[in-house]
């Protein structure tokens, strides 16, 4: 996408500057060449064109060529850099455990090592083969072809500083692009340790941290249904790579019990003697905070209620739900979610699952 985005852009110029240099209908052809076949037309176009007063064209085609192909390669790969950038922006955003962040990181660094690769190779092969084939004997002056005799002098849009004004349109561009696509939320799926419920669901995107997010799916298999209400706490806790927003999530698969989750997207301390069951704390607005244990997930980085029907009924008079859980190798740590409102929600998990409040 980013690609036939600024080749547009550059191909629209073209178009401009072939007109303002009196080459006719050839300008729609190197308008459409630049559009198709971007990297290797328009530096043909830059050393082929008539020049205007003032301009200087130094070292003969295939210099200009392989020159010209250098320089807007260069330009090309920084825009691919960062469209690259911004798109792994819109997806990290919605990784919620250190794992997700820690293989992003590296997929982002092998990414671009690739486009330093591929930025690299080409642009030093031109360069060192356009050396090799100029001809410093060579010098065009303007006006040249169609515009002699014309008094038509360059301006600054003329040259590369028109080429890079191009790009940074495009830039423009491709980031509303991409800014719009990646405003759809990640799918994410979350099971218990055991034999809980594998329930798949959209969660909300990662700037939507206010009320309880509903999803619902039916299969396409069966019929059955799915509901999963979703909240993300009002605190941020330092992840491997970054932050992170833990979520408590209620999800419910038709036939089976509810289950309630917290993910807190770290691995949680272990305790001696016990597998796959961890101890925290939970606290309803200004009451005494109780002890329990909850039920590892097969991620390790979420948490299930062992009284899961208790725990909603208890959330719907609540306003501040505090869960404090211990780290792998940390000091114990408290979210903060904002549980209100959550009766208005809970009618298709009722439905689904028989919930009786």
């Amino acid at each position: 996408m980013w690609y036939l985005i600024l080749y547009a852009v550059f191909a629209a110029w073209v178009l401009f500057d072939g007109f303002s240099r009196r080459t006719g209908g050839a300008a729609i052809a190197w308008a459409l060449g630049t559009l198709l076949l971007g990297p290797i037309i328009l530096p043909i176009y830059l050393a082929k064109r008539p020049l205007k007063n003032g301009e200087i064209r130094e070292g003969g085609t295939g210099w200009n060529v392989l020159k010209n192909f250098a320089i807007l390669w260069t330009i090309v790969m920084a825009v691919a850099t960062f469209s690259a950038l911004s798109a792994m922006s819109n997806v990290t955003g919605n990784l919620r455990s250190d794992a997700e962040r820690a293989g992003a990181g590296i997929g982002i660094f092998l990414g671009m090592g690739v486009l330093a690769a591929v930025w690299f190779v080409p642009t030093v092969g031109a360069a060192l083969l356009g050396f090799l084939l100029k001809k410093n004997s060579i010098v065009e002056k303007g006006p040249t072809g169609p515009l002699v005799g014309s008094d038509s002098n360059a301006g600054f849009a003329n040259g590369f500083a028109g080429l890079v004004g191009a790009a940074i349109v495009g830039l423009i561009l491709i980031g509303v692009s991409q800014k719009n696509s990646g405003s759809s939320s990640t799918p994410a799926s979350t099971s218990a340790k055991g034999g809980g419920s594998a329930s798949q669901t959209s969660l909300p995107a990662a700037d939507d941290h206010e009320g309880w997010h509903v999803t619902e799916k039916k299969s396409e298999m069966d019929g059955t249904r799915e509901v999963m209400l979703t909240l993300d706490s009002e605190t941020e806790i330092q992840g491997f790579i970054g932050k992170t927003r833990p979520y408590i999530a209620i999800q419910c698969h038709q036939g089976k019990p509810a289950e309630v989750l917290v993910k807190v997207g770290k691995t949680i301390q272990s305790e001696y003697g016990q597998y796959g069951a961890y101890g925290v704390r939970i606290k309803f607005d200004e009451s005494t905070p109780v002890r329990q244990r909850w039920t590892e997930s097969t991620d390790s980085v979420a948490l299930f209620s062992p009284a899961p029907v208790k725990l909603i009924k208890q959330m719907t008079t609540t306003e501040i739900f505090l869960f404090e859980f211990t780290p792998f190798q940390e000091t114990a740590t408290t979210v903060r979610f904002r549980v209100s409102g959550l009766t208005a929600k809970l009618q298709p998990v009722a439905e689904v699952c028989g919930l009786k409040l």
